[in-house]
């Protein structure tokens, strides 16, 4: 979450009735964060993948399997959000 809250995408208030609550609030960039992302998925990429066949699809499938485990086994260093999202936990929210 702090990562969010870092990169100026959401806000987090603490609960008035249970302090132990925290309420997200995306704020303007994370709105238009979340517009765009949205738009990306239903875009060109999805219309593309619609008109794979069966095995392309698989052979694309296995292939995003590489690649995410390559990226997983990437050292996280540093405080670069983008790099060590799961560091950040909502602890870190004020």
């Amino acid at each position: 979450m702090a990562a969010l809250r870092l990169l100026g995408l959401i806000e987090c208030r603490k609960g008035t009735a249970d302090r132990r609550t925290v309420h997200l609030h995306l704020r303007p960039n994370g709105r238009a964060t979340a517009l765009k992302s949205r738009e990306v998925f239903s875009g060109p990429l999805t219309r593309a993948l619609a008109h794979l066949g069966g095995d392309d699809l698989a052979d694309l499938e296995e292939q995003l399997a590489r690649l995410v485990a390559r990226l997983r086994s990437i050292p996280r260093v540093g405080t670069n959000p983008s790099v060590a999202l799961d560091k950040y936990n909502c602890s870190s929210c004020s």
